[in-house]
């Protein structure tokens, strides 16, 4: 029992639920279709079929009323636009979106990772106008091929400017680093199939990283009272970076030693600075510095001292 519709005459039967039987039954018979059995009207009412082939389309054989049961073809059609759309949004994490840090020059290597500022490209700092650097490093005994060949392979992927090399030691072993302005370009670099069968795999060295995009505020106690900031200067550039700004404390009676808050541009690693509890100056002296904006327990650890006898 029941009518045989199509998909492409659904539309005949808007507004039929609302209708009385007779005007259901002068619609059907109008568009051609003859009911088999009045079960089918109300059938249509209730949103049931009797057509076995749809019974499993029913949960609990009770669907919400005035809804007509889909087609197979419906059904189908409704389950690959739903597979299209997930695809094209999955799709998304591997397009050209120079924003959050996708570029579309290597497709296998796109990784999405957003930036801290959404609205900022990776591209808007360089090696001239910024101290972040970010490291990846491959063991020369492993190489595929030369260094030279290998800055052909990475120009491919990108702009020359857009990174450095250099060979080091590290632990007694040989390795050739790649060095980034950004996170996002080290990570394309990383996870670059192309790269991996061409020269080898490559893997970030955070150890050496510097993070920090902008100046930073230093504590720097036990500064000799006859220091200049020259003296000063002088000693935090061979060690953590250039000093911008300097405010000294007022030395209070006959104290040997002042204090100053400065404002650095850092060119060491986040490992070093972070490490880097005093710097020798004067005789038998050392200045004490700790970044301002430092965890309540790196202060701690920065007070406690220790020795062993060898």
């Amino acid at each position: 029992m029941g009518v045989n519709v199509s998909t492409e005459d659904f539309a005949t039967l808007e507004g039929f639920v609302n209708k009385s039987n007779d005007e259901r039954a002068e619609i059907l018979r109008n568009a051609g279709w003859e009911p088999e059995a009045e079960t089918h009207v109300a059938n249509m009412e209730i949103g049931k079929t009797d057509r076995a082939e749809y019974e499993h389309l029913q949960p609990y054989n009770n669907p919400p009323i005035g809804i007509l049961i889909e087609t197979e073809e419906e059904i189908w059609n409704n389950f690959v636009k739903d597979e299209e759309t997930t695809s094209k949004s999955e799709g998304k994490k591997r397009c050209h979106v120079t924003s959050d840090g996708y570029d579309k020059k290597d497709n296998d290597a796109m990784v999405g990772v957003q930036t801290s500022n959404p609205t900022e490209s990776i591209h808007a700092y360089n090696f001239s106008n910024t101290r972040q650097r970010y490291h990846a490093k491959i063991s020369t005994s492993i190489c595929k091929i030369s260094k030279e060949e290998i800055e052909q392979e990475l120009q491919k992927i990108f702009n020359k400017e857009r990174f450095q090399m250099e060979v080091l030691f590290k632990n007694g072993n040989q390795y050739l680093y790649v060095i980034f302005t950004s996170a996002q370009e080290r990570l394309r670099l990383t996870n670059c199939i192309k790269i991996q069968q061409s020269v080898g795999k490559f893997y970030a060295d955070s150890e050496r990283d510097c993070t920090h995009k902008s100046p930073i505020e230093l504590c720097v106690d036990y500064i000799p009272a006859q220091a200049t900031e020259l003296d000063i200067k002088n000693v935090l550039e061979g060690e953590l970076g250039y000093m911008r700004e300097i405010t000294f404390w007022p030395i209070r009676g006959n104290n040997q030693f002042k204090k100053a808050k400065i404002m650095l541009e850092v060119t060491c690693s986040d490992k070093h600075l972070i490490e880097t509890w005093s710097l020798p100056m004067g005789d038998n002296n050392r200045i004490k510095i700790t970044p301002t904006k430092l965890s309540h327990e790196d202060r701690n650890t920065r007070i406690r001292y220790g020795a062993k006898v060898m």
